[in-house]
């Protein structure tokens, strides 16, 4: 009960932002809207059994009632959206239940120039155990939520000498296996930039304090980082730089908690509002470091290429499919091309429904750790939106090594898996039929190699629909879904095909 407590304050502080401060609050203009989709499902695997075991199939009833929220004014923006997922099976009664789902965010400038708050507040629901399967209901999934709370001191000096100090307090709690690695983490920032002082040199200095406290067995960590980045204003268009600095870790995971200096040098280039590329390269206390992006935007299509390699945060090892949130990511993929957030808010509503898109999807998450790894990833994501067509594509590797950094872990379990490769794609494609109707399917795979174990297991899922708009507030759908899990142990191997019919309501 404490925990929902302190989860439910931290979910309010954008509202007690606002109301702390009524000269920001009367300004507010505001955007609200409301969702009820009832949903009436088919699964033929709904324990998720193996193959080879007895299937037992069940129909089920899904509500998944939701608001969003958006305030601005010249100097308070907040935003929220929330749902409440239930799930009610007709048979399998134990599979029954509901989850939450929320991501609020508020930025405060308190006195201009001067201080500003930030606030954020999230749950999400995680794979308990990273090699286990994850179909279409709630089964292997637990809740995680999370609180940021982030003052900041900011201030711009004659010269555009800009000094900013910020210090960021997080808070996570989760409930199932993941609740090993719940704890709370500060962030202390400090950095001063030279600005006009030099003509065609940008110096930016900068000491930070990362801190994590682990209220499980987690070993607590602290990271000392001080750094000097040199840049060179060669155009507006390409900008040179280089760092160096020093790292100083306590951690007793690590093979030799390093007190010793790094450096790396990179460039920048945007030579259009379009386009825009960086690349780098260094070394720190475990090997070389490196990473690079390319972006490119054109009217209907948009795409990004990057790689990096670098060690991993103490709170995060390796990627997992988990449900997603479209909406938000969604709302993240269109930021560069629509700022205002009013604007995107309303073109991500209305996108979700005439493409027959759902509210979760599989995608990939870190999972929480205490450990460290060396990760080394590439990704490509390409982009289109046409008139009538649209569709997204994703394809990625990733390779996670705690061997390189971290001492051996003799009670890693299987949900924290020492050296993980992974890769796989995911593609999603909608077609617009008319002013009402549209149609879409999705497809996406991704492979895991356990190399600590020699298992591998490999997740596809598949989606088709097609959705109708019946009315000004009404939008029904119907969906087919198939997920597969393959694995090197053939007793792991799952497979559902699930249906859905779906009526959602708009106030």
């Amino acid at each position: 009960m404490a925990k929902r407590n302190r989860l439910v304050l931290a979910s309010r502080l954008c509202l007690i932002m606002a109301l702390s401060y009524p000269s920001l609050s009367y300004a507010l203009e505001w955007n609200t809207g409301a969702r009820l989709p009832v949903s009436l499902g088919y699964t033929d695997n709904a324990r998720l059994v193996g193959n080879g075991q007895d299937k037992t199939s069940d129909w089920y009833t899904l509500i998944r009632p939701g608001f969003s929220v958006y305030g601005a004014s010249p100097r308070l923006q907040l935003n929220a959206d929330y749902s409440y997922s239930y799930e009610q099976h007709h048979d399998e009664r134990d599979s029954s239940g509901g989850n939450h789902s929320l991501t609020a965010n508020g930025n405060s400038v308190l006195f201009e120039n001067w201080l500003s708050l930030a606030a954020t507040a999230g749950i999400s629901q995680i794979r308990q155990d990273s090699q286990d399967f994850v179909g279409f209901t709630r089964r292997n999934l637990s809740d995680s939520r999370f609180w940021t709370v982030t003052p900041t001191l900011h201030h711009r000096f004659s010269g555009d000498i800009d000094l900013q100090a910020s210090v960021a307090t997080t808070n996570t709690n989760s409930s199932g296996s993941a609740a090993s690695n719940d704890g709370r983490s500060t962030a202390t920032n400090v950095s001063l930039t030279s600005g006009r002082l030099l003509s065609k040199v940008l110096l930016t200095g900068s000491l930070s304090e990362n801190s994590t406290d682990y209220k499980g067995s987690g070993t607590d960590t602290r990271d000392q980082k001080g750094s000097l980045q040199v840049s060179w204003l060669m155009s507006p268009e390409l900008t040179p730089y280089g760092v160096w600095g020093y790292d100083k870790l306590h951690d007793d995971g690590v093979q030799d908690a390093p007190k010793q200096s790094y450096w790396s040098a990179g460039l920048n280039w945007t030579p259009s509002s379009r386009t825009a590329l960086g690349a780098s390269f260094g070394h720190r206390f475990f090997g070389n470091t490196g990473s690079f992006f390319m972006q490119q935007r054109n009217r209907s299509t948009s795409m990004r290429l990057s790689y990096n390699r670098d060690m991993t945060t103490s709170r995060a090892d390796m990627l997992v499919p988990f449900l997603a949130s479209t909406r938000s990511t969604l709302d993240s993929l269109y930021k560069n091309s629509i700022p205002d957030d009013a604007a995107r808010a309303a073109f991500v509503d209305n996108y979700l429904r005439t493409n027959n898109l759902p509210e979760n999807f599989v995608a990939l998450l870190p999972v929480q750790s205490t450990r460290r790894f060396l990760d080394t990833s590439y990704r490509a994501d390409l982009a289109y939106s046409g008139a009538r067509t649209s569709a997204n594509l994703g394809v990625f590797w990733r390779d996670t090594d705690s061997g390189k950094i971290s001492l051996a872990d003799v009670n890693a379990s299987v949900g924290v898996a020492e050296h993980t490769r992974q890769h796989g794609y995911t593609l999603d494609w909608s077609l617009r039929l008319g002013p009402k109707g549209s149609v879409g399917a999705g497809v996406g795979t991704t492979t895991s190699r356990f190399v600590h174990t020699g298992n591998d297991t490999r997740s596809n899922y598949y989606r088709t629909g097609i959705s109708y708009t019946m009315g000004r507030h009404v939008i029904g759908s119907a969906e087919l879904r198939r997920a597969e899990q393959k694995n090197s142990q053939d007793e792991q191997e799952r497979v559902e095909n699930s249906a859905l019919l779906t009526v959602t309501a708009t106030f």
